[in-house]
């Protein structure tokens, strides 16, 4: 993967500044000193939304078994070069450092369908 924005690159994710992004096997979070944004492996990640008029990320998850305040909206209007980051490299993140078979954009990738 091409990494030349994200500053820190680790085992199961990246880091640019205080926003880290990590994906092992089929869980998936955001982190800013503390869970921003989370899917774990057992609720199945159907889909990740970027609103980018809005710079939010929201994940679609097919059996939630996290509790209701669990974070599945993440507005990054006050991070707008990680948003892009996220964005640009969500399909590597997934595939490469988690173990997601296959992550499909539509035409103007604002909406990825993950398995």
């Amino acid at each position: 993967m091409e990494n030349k924005d994200f500053k820190i690159e680790f085992s199961d994710g990246f880091q640019m500044g205080d926003w880290g992004v990590a994906c092992w096997g089929k869980t998936f979070k955001v982190n800013n000193n503390g869970i921003k944004l989370a899917a774990r492996e057992d609720e199945e990640l159907e889909r990740i939304i970027f609103d980018v008029e809005k710079k939010t990320v929201s994940v679609i998850v097919k059996n939630p078994t996290l509790s209701e305040k669990a974070p599945r909206v993440l507005d990054l209007s006050d991070a707008t070069d990680f948003f892009d980051e996220l964005r640009k490299n969500i399909e590597n993140i997934l595939m490469v450092k988690g173990t997601f078979k296959s992550v499909t954009p539509n035409e103007d990738r604002t909406i990825f369908e993950v398995s």
